[in-house]
């Protein structure tokens, strides 16, 4: 059950929600107001045939004939009701041609946290416990890991496991030849539920390498921290003390060590997953991962604001939740922490 502490911190977290969410989005439309390019222009391509009186039409269509402070009245009365607008390439609301998208982000994201999760405990705990060469050689990988952007990675995984060993797809969520029904929006869950299981290998088999991508330099921040936090942790008082009593050093270890250690390290998880949800745009370009990240980016060169402005939205309000969600994991797993917030 949640307690005072945790109920004050998500009510003022969400009161805060509303005003960061329209600042966003009146910053994101002010920003694309000023960028060179007419969204008509690049809608209607290189199209000769088409007349001067259709581009007016469509300029009309979407408000563009109007002065700036006119078209900002009406994206803020858009705006209370939860609209921001009709996508200029898709002639339709803009927010439910994202939301379309964000299944296969939350489900890349998702992907990515274990990756991260999984490669990075038992090596910060081992680059603990071990120290000396072991130590050195674990610390150092995790520098190299977090030093390399992603979108560096994935396309040093494309050339490795995509083109040389030809093992793994290096594009899209699932073979060509296969479909799938869609019920919630991640392929392998859907793919479970039809009890499709070509469906689950193709679409696990097209995740590895994106997933590794965004997980890869997370893992590599978590490792130092847990290391680090472990270290700290086997020299404080209270490990002595329990050293003392003769528990064995498993127990030590395991169950007074590492949970305590444990602790800001959950904080950096959750916000990883925050940076997963808002940060995979490279990566689902380099792997057209038909997520919300690559349509953000194909809305930008087509400036179809709409679109650009839902999915910044969105990002943010993912950004801002996973910050709530850390810091209740913080309140929950460490109590000293209750009343201080």
């Amino acid at each position: 059950m949640l307690d005072s502490d945790l109920l004050r911190l998500i009510g003022r977290r969400i009161v805060g929600l509303i005003p960061v969410m329209f600042g966003i989005a009146i910053i994101v439309f002010l920003v694309f107001s000023f960028v060179p390019g007419d969204p008509v222009t690049m809608l209607i391509g290189k199209q000769s045939d088409v007349s001067e009186e259709f581009i007016q039409q469509l300029r009309h269509k979407y408000g563009l004939d109007r002065p700036l402070y006119v078209r900002f009245f009406y994206f803020l009365r858009q705006l209370i009701h939860g609209d921001v607008g009709i996508s200029y390439q898709f002639n339709r609301p803009a927010l439910e041609v994202v939301l379309e998208r964000l299944p296969a982000t939350v489900e890349l994201a998702f992907f990515a946290l274990a990756v991260a999760i999984v490669i990075a405990i038992p090596a910060g705990i081992f680059a603990a416990l071990k120290g000396g060469a072991v130590d050195r050689g674990i610390v150092g990988l995790s520098v190299v890991g977090f030093s390399m952007p992603n979108f560096w990675i994935a396309m040093l995984l494309i050339l490795v496991f995509g083109t040389t060993l030809k093992v793994l797809p290096i594009s899209g969520r699932l073979d060509v030849t296969l479909t799938v029904e869609r019920v919630t929006g991640f392929y392998i869950l859907d793919g479970i539920l039809a009890g499709d299981w070509e469906v689950v290998r193709s679409a696990l088999s097209h995740i590895i390498l994106p997933a590794l991508s965004l997980g890869i330099p997370a893992a590599a921040l978590i490792v130092r921290l847990l290391r680090n936090n472990l270290i700290s942790v086997l020299g404080a008082e209270f490990i002595r003390a329990a050293r003392a009593r003769g528990l064995r050093e498993s127990a030590v270890i395991y169950k007074h060590a590492l949970r305590n250690a444990l602790i800001p390290t959950i904080n950096i998880v959750a916000l990883q997953l925050g940076f997963f949800l808002t940060g995979s745009f490279f990566v689902e370009t380099v792997f057209a991962w038909p997520g919300m990240g690559r349509l953000a980016v194909d809305a930008i060169y087509a400036r179809d604001y709409p679109v650009v402005i839902a999915a910044v939205m969105i990002s943010a309000l993912f950004f801002v939740l996973s910050n709530l969600l850390a810091d209740i994991l913080i309140l929950v797993t460490d109590p000293r922490t209750r009343g201080v917030r």
